[in-house]
């Protein structure tokens, strides 16, 4: 039996990696692997109640506190391993496994754009130094590998499990509940609204399938601080009657039963679990081509790419499913068969937990 001490801000039903975190504790051989998660944010899933892992939550971000708790539980559990998720994990997780001896393993779970001055100098010191780097892409794997100079031997790639996620309500009737008929073409998207997910292009191309194809609707789901200026940018377009802002929601399956097509713009990807799952829902799904996403699909065959931050081409393909149901159908049966052979949470849990097997008899 290995038992692995995660050490993560928060698994709460927030960001795609608490499900992540939620999909290798549910999936997991239980004869082999033990999880105990520390956090030190917001309540976890509930879901986690049923997978038999420990989820303990000491709500203090200071870092000696958490280096305590840490060695604390380590020894408690008889941990094997500890294993940690962004930047000031990496950090008391660190020195955590100089107390305690134990192998530690880092997750990256977006490329290294993301981390910028002190956090990037520091990152830059530590993670050359731990026994492993999980990557959630290739791509992610080749910025890390780049960025921080560290032996491609040291950093592996395990994707994402992704399990499909159920609507509860029938398509028909949520639709009505939203407002939207049912002969009404509905393109979603799934995802902060910060910089980098760069939703204004969506907006852009969508007000012109608008002009093209009145019966259509725009679901922008989710929200962050860039949330406001698409709404001004929606209104400025005059597209106020098109386009839905839903919020933040925990009923994903039901949205997307909704849909009958897929985008993410963004200008950097380290996965993409939302395009996954939509993907799992047959949704076809239009996607930039930066980041990890021609990783996730073959251009014209279980998806479709198109030029990051380019509007116009954005609104071509756009248009061409929405003129072509024949198309819709073919490339979301596709990206469903697809998704569901690659990203099985059963497949990826276990490869993961190979790299964690691997690490601690390597370390032994």
């Amino acid at each position: 039996m290995i038992t692995q001490l995660h050490i993560i801000e928060h698994v709460s039903n927030c960001g795609g990696t608490p499900w992540k975190i939620l999909y290798l504790s549910r999936f997991r051989d239980r004869e082999k692997h033990r999880m105990v998660i520390l956090t030190y944010g917001a309540a976890p899933l509930k879901e986690f109640d049923e997978t038999g892992t420990t989820v303990i939550n000491i709500e203090s971000c200071h870092p000696l506190r958490i280096i305590r708790r840490a060695v604390s539980i380590a020894r408690e559990y008889k941990a094997d391993v500890i294993s940690t998720h962004f930047t000031r994990p990496l950090i008391t997780g660190y020195i955590a496994s100089l107390i305690t001896g134990l192998p530690i393993i880092h997750n990256e779970h977006s490329s290294s754009h993301y981390r910028k001055g002190m956090s990037g100098m520091i990152v830059k010191l530590l993670l050359p130094l731990v026994d492993q780097v999980i990557c959630n892409s290739d791509y992610t794997r080749g910025t890390i590998i780049d960025t921080y100079r560290i032996s491609s031997e040291k950093v592996q790639t395990s994707y994402n499990p992704v399990k499909v996620r159920k609507a509860y309500v029938p398509r028909g009737e949520f639709r009505a509940a939203q407002g939207i008929d049912s002969s009404e073409i509905v393109i979603g998207h799934i995802g902060g609204m910060i910089p980098e997910r760069d939703q204004e292009t969506l907006v852009r191309a969508f007000s012109r399938v608008a002009r093209d194809h009145e019966r259509s609707r725009l679901l922008l789901i989710s929200d962050g601080p860039k949330k406001a200026a698409l709404e001004e940018l929606v209104k400025h377009l005059g597209i106020m009657d098109k386009v839905l802002f839903p919020g933040y929601v925990t009923n994903v399956g039901d949205y997307l039963g909704i849909m009958d097509i897929y985008v993410n713009p963004t200008l950097d990807e380290g996965f993409g679990i939302a395009v996954v799952e939509a993907m799992s829902a047959g949704i076809p799904v239009v996607l930039s081509d930066r980041g990890a996403h021609p990783e996730l699909v073959v251009d014209q065959e279980d998806g479709l790419l198109f030029a990051a931050g380019d509007s116009e081409a954005l609104a071509g393909v756009l248009l061409e499913l929405i003129n072509r149901p024949d198309l819709r159908r073919t490339i979301g049966a596709m990206g469903r068969a697809s998704a569901l052979a690659r990203f099985s949470p059963q497949h990826l849990t276990d490869h993961y937990n190979s790299l964690v097997e691997k690490t601690v008899r390597e370390r032994h």
